[in-house]
């Protein structure tokens, strides 16, 4: 049964809209296509639920059926020819809600170590492993796995568990495993060289040595709060230039790998203001931090050594 819900529409004007729950969507819609569209579900009762059983009739479908987190909705207008023009909305509302709805985890021992766990198991389990971080796992395992921090991985975990396991044990703990404060100083510094003149002769290509990278730069600031999550973070960044160095067999570069795990890492919040701007500033950075892990694999190895005395947690 459809409701009223009141909107602004791309013109600016307040637009009252009908609503009505079809599946696992909700569908957002003038009244008069609203109704031609449950008229349409009558007839072809037979068809699969979704709104691929409306036809275009001079509009266009941009994937529908597909949702994100479950709360992705569909918004159809009339137009004046009848057509049906079709846009994705997104439920903002309700997906804010569910995630502040999850509870966020200290950065204790237990969190440390089991995320070291998952470290552990990709580097004995997924060196061979293509598209590690990409694919998905199963949801079910990963929230029964979720409960289970403080506890070692079990063997025969699915590596990408283990890899969905990780990103999600980051993002829900109580603070970024990369501090923010990393990644200001990186985008101010990023925007100084911007505004500084460009030289008529193109200088060669220089790589900084370790201690000059934004890898260590960013492992000094999160050592200054926690050795314990710099341990863990340059672990995990020892193990991402692993990966990107192997790409023939990971299908994986730094920038695949950035755009999978920047959000996580860096806890980015998508209903901030230039919610995408930021995403891609995090993107960009993160791809630098896995570069400079692969350029210096070697001493990034003896700063996790160094560390781990540190961090007073195995290696």
């Amino acid at each position: 049964m459809a409701t009223q819900t009141q909107v602004v529409s791309h013109h600016g004007d307040p637009e009252i809209l009908g609503k009505a729950n079809e599946g696992n969507a909700t569908l957002i819609a003038r009244p008069e296509a609203l109704l031609k569209f449950e008229e349409t579900q009558e007839r072809n009762a037979s068809r699969p639920h979704g709104l691929q059983t409306v036809p275009p009739r001079g509009g266009h479908n941009p994937g529908a059926g597909k949702r994100k987190g479950g709360f992705f909705s569909f918004l159809f207008c009339g137009g004046e020819d009848e057509s049906v023009q079709w846009v994705k909305v997104e439920l903002e509302e309700e997906d804010k809600a569910s995630t502040e709805t999850r509870e966020r985890v200290a950065w204790n021992e237990s969190l440390h170590l089991y995320v070291l766990s998952c470290i552990d198991h990709l580097a004995k389990y997924g060196e061979n492993e293509a598209r590690l971080f990409a694919v998905s796992g199963s949801q079910q395992i990963i929230e029964e796995m979720r409960m289970q921090y403080g506890e070692p991985l079990p063997e025969g975990t699915d590596v990408h568990v283990a890899c969905a396991v990780l990103k999600q044990a980051v993002r829900d703990a109580e603070s970024p495993l990369i501090d923010i404060e990393a990644l200001q100083a990186w985008a101010i510094a990023t925007a100084s060289k911007k505004k500084q003149p460009a030289d008529t002769e193109a200088e060669p290509l220089v790589i900084p040595s370790f201690k000059e990278s934004l890898l260590y730069s960013t492992l000094q600031i999160v050592r200054e709060k926690s050795p314990r999550r710099a341990f863990v973070l340059a672990r995990l960044l020892y193990l991402l230039g692993d990966i990107s160095s192997r790409i023939e067999i990971t299908q994986m570069n730094s920038h695949n790998l950035s755009l999978c795990l920047a959000p996580s890492l860096l806890q980015w919040d998508p209903y901030a203001d230039a919610a995408l701007l930021v995403l891609g500033r995090m993107t960009a950075y993160v791809m630098e931090l896995i570069d400079d892990g692969r350029e210096h694999a070697e001493k990034l190895r003896d700063y996790c050594l160094e560390l781990q005395d540190l961090a007073n947690l195995p290696c």
